[in-house]
């Protein structure tokens, strides 16, 4: 079957099922009938710009952009950085290690803000590169994220 099948056959299972990881989505293409790998899974879930997010009572879950869970965790996303477990610096770099599969939602949470010291945000699974403006210091960035993520600063090894 073709890719635009493949994708549009995820969405669907998106939107009918609790999908918390590539595992759950894999299992269930195949009872449709796709046999995928996880590295075309991971692609056709990027090409589909499916984020993870976290439900406080339910655990994570993979959700589409049109997704109204989705439209509520923007609405929240100034709040909270839900899945980060630390934050060093180094120069004009930041780390920031997340539970697996929180690196993206939260990188975005981080672009949402458009914070102007901070040139961008790249994400893996569990890890982010914050890529911070020529000339800007660790403890500026360290400030500015705890004025906006109350509860952050915890977090922050120096």
């Amino acid at each position: 079957m073709d890719r635009l099948t493949r994708q549009e056959t995820i969405m669907l299972i998106l939107r009918d099922q609790w999908i918390r990881n590539q595992d759950e989505l894999q299992k269930a293409l195949e009872s449709k009938g796709f046999d995928v790998t996880q590295a075309t899974l991971s692609r056709d879930l990027r090409q589909i710009h499916v984020m993870k997010i976290l439900d406080p009572v339910r655990g994570a879950r993979y959700v589409l952009p049109e997704d109204k869970d989705m439209r509520e965790a923007i609405t929240r996303l100034p709040d909270h950085l839900d899945g980060v477990l630390t934050i060093e610096f180094s120069g004009q770099f930041g780390v920031i290690r997340t539970l697996p599969g929180f690196a993206n939602g939260i990188a975005f949470t981080l672009d949402y803000q458009q914070i102007p010291e901070l040139m961008g945000t790249i994400a893996g699974d569990d890890t982010i590169l914050l890529i911070m403006k020529e000339g800007v210091s660790k403890n500026l960035m360290a400030g500015i994220l705890s004025s906006r993520f109350p509860g952050i600063s915890q977090k922050m090894m120096f």
